[in-house]
């Protein structure tokens, strides 16, 4: 009996040691290219979405000092969309214009009065729209809406 025991002993460490090679030394370690592949970060620890071809942005940005803004849609890339933006902005005389929102496949609204300015993103234009004006008060009205993919959905 004691080398039926030993044997068993010999045959469950050569099934482990093979399973090592086949899981070779830091494949399956966090934060490894192998533990990645197989191991996909679940929705709210890492961005596992990948924009699409069909991925439209948008931005809004806003002078501080004067007030003027800048909105674009349809672009590919956010970045590219907060430099138009910003670039807008500066083109109609703001100064020191910055990024006040992106959005992705999705409206935006502007709504302004005399006294407050409003933004909303919305899934659909009469949505954002809406929001916005309901946002700034019954004195707003909406200065500028768009879909980012250039759609009034």
């Amino acid at each position: 009996m004691r080398l039926r025991g030993n044997l068993d002993r010999y045959c469950v460490l050569a099934v482990l040691i093979a399973a090592g090679a086949a899981f070779p030394a830091g494949a399956q370690q966090p934060g490894s290219a192998e533990y990645n592949r197989v191991f996909v970060p679940a929705h709210g620890t890492g961005d596992t979405r990948r924009p699409s071809p069909g991925d439209r942005w948008g931005a809004y940005a806003v002078s501080e000092v004067n007030k003027y803004t800048g909105f674009v849609t349809g672009l590919t890339t956010e970045p590219d969309a907060v430099a138009a933006a910003t670039a807008m902005c500066v083109e109609r005389g703001g100064v020191v214009c910055a990024k006040e929102a992106t959005f992705l496949n999705s409206c935006a609204a502007v709504a302004t009065s005399e006294s407050r300015s409003r933004w909303a993103i919305e899934d659909s234009l009469r949505a954002a729209t809406s929001a916005a004006k309901e946002e700034c008060g019954r004195e707003c009205r909406i200065r500028w809406s768009g879909c980012s993919d250039d759609s009034s959905r």
